[in-house]
């Protein structure tokens, strides 16, 4: 779980040789508070590749009024390397003891 200013990072090495590379997953935005300057942006090898902010137009409400269930998928059409990261952004008014 990602809460207030952190990271998630996840590296996936030793990639058969490839030309291209889809990266999909599930994103879920759990008992987000009312501040609407709370986002997650997903980077792919330090490339900026989706910001997702809490009330936009993406995204399938569940479980109440503050969870919601996002879709992240990127396709890299060239990419090569035998490794890729994976970095989650959080910025959200939510703490650990609220």
């Amino acid at each position: 779980m990602l809460v207030g200013y952190e990271n998630a990072i996840k590296t996936f090495t030793n990639l058969p040789p490839h030309w291209s590379l889809s990266v999909r997953f599930d994103i879920i935005f759990f008992d987000i508070a009312t501040d609407n300057d709370d986002y997650l942006r997903v980077y792919l090898d330090s490339t900026p590749r989706e910001i997702y902010k809490k009330y936009a137009d993406y995204g399938t409400q569940i479980c109440g009024a503050k969870d919601y269930l996002l879709f992240f998928s990127s396709n890299m059409t060239t990419h090569t390397a035998s490794s890729i990261t994976v970095v989650i952004t959080a910025n959200t008014t939510k703490s650990t003891t609220a």
